[in-house]
């Protein structure tokens, strides 16, 4: 999470020094696929100390639907911060 965050702070900031775009943008996308590519390897390895009676797949799923409602409501958090934002702040 570390590194996907660092990532996403990267691209976040290329708006602010847009002299360093192709610094940046780069840089964080590679952190982020590198985070991905991680957690999906270590994924299995984690999930299998839940399993109680060889039910990986159930507990996948739940893992993956618990994923997809977080990432759903963080989305919609985000929209409604930004329509609560003021049309021309004033910087």
């Amino acid at each position: 999470d570390i590194i996907y965050d660092f990532g996403l702070c990267l691209e976040l900031l290329t708006p602010l020094v847009p002299h360093a775009f192709l610094l940046l943008a780069p840089i964080g996308n590679f952190c982020k696929s590198v985070s991905v590519s991680i957690g999906m390897s270590c994924r299995n390895s984690v999930l299998t100390t839940f399993v109680r009676r060889e039910n990986l797949g159930e507990i996948s799923a739940k893992n993956d639907a618990q994923n997809t409602i977080t990432n759903l409501t963080g989305m919609a958090l985000g929209i409604n911060m930004v329509r609560a934002l003021p049309e021309n702040p004033k910087v």
